[in-house]
């Protein structure tokens, strides 16, 4: 992991995130020393997330409560939020219904 600037987190549950919202995250990540990347839509933050290196070990923490969502709030005020005209940052598909509701 040495070799590694960071990795982005995209869950399963979100697969309607554009490939450009990917590129753009990418670009912002090589550009800035912020140890996350978030994206907004309309203001809300969304997914995927770039997380630096740096907080490898916090993720990794077996004793870790709430996982990636604990380590974005712990380092809430040093990110970089980046605004994106992607909806499907925010598109949370964990239900037939939600699944259904996205098809459309």
């Amino acid at each position: 992991t040495s070799q590694l600037d960071g990795i982005i987190y995209l869950p399963v549950d979100h697969p309607l995130v554009q490939v450009d919202t990917i590129r753009q995250l990418l670009a912002v990540a090589r550009e800035s020393s912020a140890p996350l990347v978030i994206p907004t839509y309309l203001g809300n933050r969304g997914h995927p997330s770039f997380f630096r290196a740096n907080l490898f070990t916090e993720l990794n923490d077996p004793t870790l409560d709430g996982g990636a969502r604990t380590v974005v709030h712990r380092h809430l005020s040093e990110a970089t939020l980046i605004p994106v005209n992607d909806s499907g940052v925010l598109a949370d598909i964990d239900t037939p219904e939600s699944y259904e509701c996205a098809l459309q």
